[in-house]
């Protein structure tokens, strides 16, 4: 009898070091990837503009993903902006790559805009990361029309400014940017 009240309170014993550590598992914190903050540059036609873009994030410690109207064509593109997620980032170039007006009034009132691949990349990537993660950049021009108006866009120019801003944007969305590496 004595063997079945030691077998009892040993198989008793088991039992709760088990649900211990069912237990001990179960309100243990989750431990999940960090999610891999990505930075998408979308190009203009403009290589010049397209170079000094891609020279500025690389300086701050970026590796982009490219995207340009040659590389709307692949449809690997249209999977990897699926999978843009919340930490994301975007550099979007609006350059005077294409030129619009009615049929009736061309070309005297044409006026100049992005290709229709970046103004279709500015709005995918606007919707999926929010207005806070997509920092538009535009070439100043006399007729130099605007694909989105509401977002806060930066005027290109070749002295530079414009990086200081984009790091202040990438500041306040939470990236670690040291903008002394842009000088």
């Amino acid at each position: 009898m004595d063997e079945n009240v030691v077998e009892q309170n040993q198989e008793q014993q088991n039992q709760t070091e088990t649900q211990e550590a069912v237990n001990a598992e179960a309100s243990a914190p989750a431990t999940t990837t960090p999610q891999t903050k990505r930075f998408f540059l979308v190009c203009g036609l403009d290589d010049d503009i397209n170079q000094d873009a891609q020279d500025a994030v690389t300086r701050m410690g970026f590796e982009p993903v490219l995207l340009s109207p040659k590389s709307a064509a692949d449809p690997a593109v249209f999977e990897t902006l699926a999978g843009c997620g919340p930490d994301d980032f975007a550099v979007v170039l609006l350059q005077d790559d294409d030129v619009a007006s009615r049929r009736t009034q061309f070309p005297k009132n044409a006026v100049l805009q992005p290709v229709p691949e970046v103004v279709f990349f500015l709005g995918y990537l606007t919707a999926k990361l929010g207005v806070s993660r997509v920092f538009p950049v535009y070439q100043p021009k006399q007729n130099f029309r605007k694909p989105c108006e509401g977002l806060p866009y930066t005027e290109y120019d070749k002295v530079g400014r414009w990086r200081f801003d984009l790091a202040k944007a990438l500041k306040a969305a939470g990236y670690e940017v040291d903008a002394n590496r842009l000088l």
